[in-house]
């Protein structure tokens, strides 16, 4: 397995490969990097993994940084300072993450990010949502802090801006989850996938259980946050014939106050359970070889062509399609 040292060496070798072939699209290292028009600079699209996740290095030369360029998007970013150091700008704040640091940005965050130096090395982790849809339950079980972020976007609030900041130079635990993730990822051996997400899941909980112990990040306390991540753990885990009244009976709410706490919250019960539903569907297609017919009863649909629909309006394809693309992919 590449050591880190050579996964840097590794990316700046084929960004100056880029550069240099003027190409305005190449697949790389299992992303996609983008020629911008402007100073040259390098915008990044991720090609994620099988497991909802890509990896990339901060290539853009400190000379194009533009402050008030700022942006977000439609994935979870992580920012992990290697060496160095790495200027974080929002629209009311600004801070320098230092060698060993971790920023984790919710979609909604507005940022703009600069080196000051071709010195600092930075990696960027994207995460995307359909990853926690799927192995919510089994990632965020027992980790309250990132059970707390991620549902809160995801399930109770779209549009909130939040973002955690890790301080974490003196912890070598959690530099050894998120160096292994990244050489794993880089070194593309067998089942680097699955080595990935692992690691992912470590370096949350040493976050978490590093930071909780020395009071350097308060954990997420609201009623409100804790009761919609118990409601959405309850429907993922009982998807596939959960009703809006037994989940009321559950939770010893009216159906009607239920449904108001949903609504207020940003989601219906049916939008939650129909979101439910079609991600379980496409971790079906993904990770077994079901068939289709069979995976629809599973997930609690009995018409084939309401699937079919729903599916094709979620995901812009076909189950069929879906299954053969993340096989080939």
């Amino acid at each position: 397995m590449l050591t880190m040292d050579q996964c840097v060496e590794q990316v700046l070798m084929d960004f100056e490969k880029l550069k240099n072939q003027g190409s305005k699209q190449k697949k790389q290292l299992g992303h996609q990097i983008t020629m911008g028009k402007m100073d040259d600079k390098i915008e990044t699209k991720p090609l994620f993994n099988k497991k909802g996740i890509d990896i990339i290095m901060h290539c853009i030369p400190p000379e194009t940084h533009c402050p008030k360029l700022f942006h977000n998007h439609d994935y979870f970013e992580m920012v992990y300072v290697y060496r160095g150091s790495f200027e974080n700008c929002m629209p009311n704040n600004q801070f320098t993450l230092h060698q060993g640091d971790i920023l984790l940005l919710n979609p909604n965050v507005l940022h703009s990010v600069f080196r000051r130096s071709t010195d600092d090395l930075v990696f960027n982790i994207m995460i995307s949502k359909q990853l926690f849809q799927e192995y919510l339950t089994n990632i965020l079980e027992d980790n309250q802090m990132f059970s707390y972020f991620f549902s809160d976007y995801l399930y109770h609030n779209t549009k909130i801006e939040r973002y955690l900041y890790f301080q974490n130079s003196d912890n070598p635990e959690v530099k050894e989850s998120i160096e292994l993730m990244i050489r794993e990822f880089f070194s593309r051996e067998r089942n680097a996938s699955s080595m990935v997400l692992s690691s992912l899941i470590a370096l949350f909980a040493r976050l978490s259980r590093s930071y909780q112990q020395e009071n350097k990040l308060a954990v997420y306390e609201s009623d409100n946050n804790r009761v919609m991540y118990q409601i959405v753990t309850y429907i993922n885990e009982h998807f596939a014939d959960v009703t809006l009244n037994q989940l009321a009976e559950y939770f010893q709410y009216s159906p009607g106050y239920l449904s108001k706490l949903l609504r207020k919250s940003g989601k219906s019960f049916s939008q939650l359970l129909l979101e439910c539903r079609l991600n379980k569907a496409a971790y079906y297609l993904k990770h077994t070889d079901l068939p289709i017919s069979q995976i629809i009863e599973k997930v609690g649909y009995q018409n084939r062509v309401h699937f079919y629909r729903l599916f094709k309006e979620t995901f812009h394809e076909t189950p069929t399609s879906y299954r053969k693309n993340t096989l080939t992919g």
